[in-house]
């Protein structure tokens, strides 16, 4: 049989070849998509970043935080440079990352939490470096 409409064949497979073309290509637009599927992927890690923040927050009162504690906060700032620079690299191609001025609020309360020195660790009292100098316990202070 043959085709009554042999130009709506050849526009087709024009149309055809023209969409195998850009869906092999590294085009523009699959970059585009790559750069939202991986901004995507980042709003994810900063979600699970920014709830293991909150879990970790109501364990410290803002002015005294137990040694195991602060060895969380510092766990979680480690990748906190990194993320930032994800962030803004993102932002530069003007993409709005959800949760990032929260993660930055965050990392900064992190840092300066991380700036306390503990109070306790297992219930026993953490001597600061200005109360070892007034004492000789446990041991007295080697001259300098």
């Amino acid at each position: 049989m043959q085709n009554p409409f042999p130009s709506t064949i050849q526009l087709l497979r024009t149309q055809v070849s023209t969409y195998s073309q850009s869906a092999e290509e590294d085009g523009e637009f699959w970059k585009a998509v790559r750069e939202a599927d991986a901004c995507r992927d980042l709003e994810v890690v900063l979600d699970r970043g920014l709830g293991l923040y909150k879990s970790i927050r109501r364990y410290t009162d803002g002015k005294n935080i137990d040694s195991e504690v602060l060895d969380l906060v510092m766990w979680w700032l480690r990748p906190c440079e990194r993320v930032n620079k994800r962030i803004k690299a993102f932002e530069a191609l003007d993409y709005v990352v959800d949760g990032s001025e929260e993660f930055r609020k965050d990392w900064k309360e992190a840092s300066e939490l991380a700036r306390l020195v503990p109070t306790t660790w297992r219930g026993q009292k953490i001597y600061t470096e200005k109360e070892l100098q007034e004492t000789d316990f446990p041991y007295p202070l080697e001259p300098e």
